[in-house]
């Protein structure tokens, strides 16, 4: 079941590989694999647009302890796939800001502000958008591909705004 479901996902194919790693879900007896087979569950439903499905894949992700690699990636594709106006706002905020208060988050910090800049956009808090995004720019010491995702979605929001000095600066970041 799992090599045919990567057979699919590797064609991107997802409706197959959903009911190959369903399947896999079912017979296999391992809790690592059954948790890994679910985030790639939440992956699928996340590429497909389907993010209540999505979500619902990477809180069950969370709940099963999974290792730290994977539930630090449940928790931010959690806030991407986030849909405004749905009930699980408070708990990705929640869940986000605990993160950002453990030391062994501490380098992927820039990431865990993104994820914050992206629940606040979709809530169109612009204040809260602008905050988060130049924390993420900021505490990005070793990750040169997210400051730039950062700083160039900032310079377009503060664009937007018409605070074309500012927006240089992020764009020249970029």
């Amino acid at each position: 079941a799992l090599c045919y479901a990567n057979f699919y996902i590797l064609q991107k194919n997802y409706p197959p590989a959903i009911e190959f790693l369903t399947r896999a879900i079912e017979l296999h007896p391992s809790r690592s694999m059954k948790t890994r087979c679910i985030f790639i569950l939440g992956q699928i439903h996340q590429n497909m647009g389907q993010f209540e499905e999505a979500s619902r894949n990477y809180q069950a992700v969370i709940k099963r302890n999974a290792s730290f690699e994977m539930e630090f990636n449940a928790k931010i594709n959690l806030a991407v796939c986030y849909v405004a106006k749905s009930g699980n706002r408070d708990y990705i905020i929640k869940k986000l800001k605990r993160m950002l208060k453990d030391d062994k988050n501490k380098d992927y910090r820039d990431q865990i502000y993104f994820a914050l800049a992206s629940v606040a956009l979709k809530d169109a808090d612009t204040t809260g958008t602008i905050d988060y995004l130049t924390k993420s720019v900021a505490t990005s010491k070793l990750n040169n591909y997210q400051k730039a995702i950062s700083s160039l979605e900032l310079a377009d929001i503060l664009f937007t705004h018409k605070t074309y000095m500012l927006a240089q600066a992020y764009y020249d970041s970029t």
